[in-house]
């Protein structure tokens, strides 16, 4: 259930830049049109510097390290976008934090899962689904939020990524007490199996004893 919530709310988080960051600058902050293909141009680009850089830096850090920097760059990005309205310059650092930050969560995020859980088909079906099922639901709440003056108009934009991004924050706490609980419960339970292979002989010997007292004794 954690993972279904992970990447669906992970799907707030990359996908609603895609579709609604232009029409953010120009219908909020009155951008030239000619500004918003670099504004992506930025975002797509770092996005794309991070997932290039992933590859080595799979080979250095773990992939519960990457995942934890993942989501304090994207929380730094889109809480800095509260400050847009009146430093609109503040988007271009913004948008290439973003990109950068939200480049390798996804697949970095299902190699930790493999190291506490075997990656079956159905746990690819379910992260699969998980994130289509955003995709539905996704525009239907930023895309109608953004037309209401009453909830920020597009500034509810900004309010559903940070808000997405400190709910991210809070499901990955989640899973890592999950994942501590089980790994502590396996180690007990490997620790007694240990145990009981080692006073295995003994118990044995006594059990013999117990069988035979006089066997020794003549």
């Amino acid at each position: 259930m954690l993972i279904v919530l992970f990447y669906h709310t992970y799907v707030y988080i990359e996908v609603t830049p895609y579709e609604y960051l232009a029409t953010f600058a120009i219908k909020f902050l009155h951008w030239p049109v000619n500004d918003v293909p670099l504004l992506m141009s930025v975002f797509f680009g770092t996005n794309f510097l991070g997932r290039f850089l992933g590859i080595p830096l799979s080979f250095v850090l773990r992939p519960r390290t990457m995942i934890i920097i993942n989501l304090i760059v994207t929380t730094i990005a889109y809480v800095m976008l509260l400050l847009v309205k009146g430093l609109p310059g503040i988007l271009w650092v913004s948008a290439a934090l973003a990109g950068i930050g939200m480049a390798t969560t996804f697949a970095t995020t299902l190699l930790w899962i493999s190291e506490s859980i075997p990656v079956t088909g159905r746990v690819s079906a379910i992260v699969t689904a998980s994130g289509a099922f955003s995709c539905i639901i996704q525009p239907q709440i930023v895309g109608r939020l953004f037309e209401v003056p009453e909830v920020g108009g597009p500034m509810s934009m900004v309010y559903v990524l940070v808000t997405a991004a400190f709910v991210h924050i809070a499901l990955f706490s989640a899973m890592l007490v999950f994942v501590a609980r089980c790994f502590s419960k396996q180690r007990v339970r490997a620790l007694h199996r240990s145990m009981d292979v080692a006073c295995g002989p003994e118990k044995t010997g006594e059990s013999e004893n117990h069988a035979y007292p006089d066997s020794r004794q003549h």
